[in-house]
């Protein structure tokens, strides 16, 4: 998916979108196709995939979104999920969000004989692009405020400093965004 080279994803040679990257970096906003990346601890990824890949061919015939994780870099203790799909402003709830929501219950939840459990209080890290950062601000942090007040969640952006990359998976230029609640 990057620049640097470093990632092998399950997907594909170049990335689990390969086939709609341009520039050799998916940003996510030509065509309205949307990308969201999620962080997941190496130990729960396979719960993400789900048996055989389960998870992942289920979702994407339920919401036409596709799912994909990245193979872990060095020893990092997280890997990169990719959801990407188009934004569909006319549905109630458009695929890709569905797709989101799912995939992030996966990598919060527990996963027992009785089904998905779902914590009472848990922690989701996001990679933003740099471009979609301003979205989540909004004007004068407008935005960001509201997802606080209305949620209850702390919500954290984290930039990276001296040119490296914010975490293993992360580019120079992403920035990391902490939901807990």
């Amino acid at each position: 998916m990057g620049d640097r080279g470093r990632r092998e994803p399950t997907l594909g040679k170049r990335g689990p979108f390969a086939d709609q990257e341009r520039g050799g970096r998916d940003r996510g906003f030509s065509d309205g196709l949307l990308h969201f990346r999620m962080l997941v601890p190496v130990k729960k990824a396979g719960c993400v995939i789900g048996k055989g890949g389960d998870f992942i061919q289920m979702t994407k015939s339920k919401t036409g979104a596709k799912v994909g994780v990245d193979k872990p870099i060095g020893n990092s203790e997280e890997r990169l999920v990719h959801v990407q799909g188009l934004d569909e402003p006319n549905k109630a709830v458009a695929g890709i969000t569905e797709a989101v929501m799912s995939t992030a219950e996966r990598i919060i939840g527990d996963d027992s004989p009785d089904g998905l459990k779902l914590p009472h209080k848990a922690t989701l890290r996001m990679l933003l692009f740099k471009y979609q950062i301003g979205a989540v601000m909004g004007k004068k942090g407008a935005t960001i405020n509201e997802i606080r007040n209305k949620s209850g969640a702390t919500v954290k952006l984290t930039t990276p400093h001296g040119g490296a990359p914010i975490v293993p998976s992360a580019e120079n230029d992403d920035e990391l965004i902490t939901v807990s609640g």
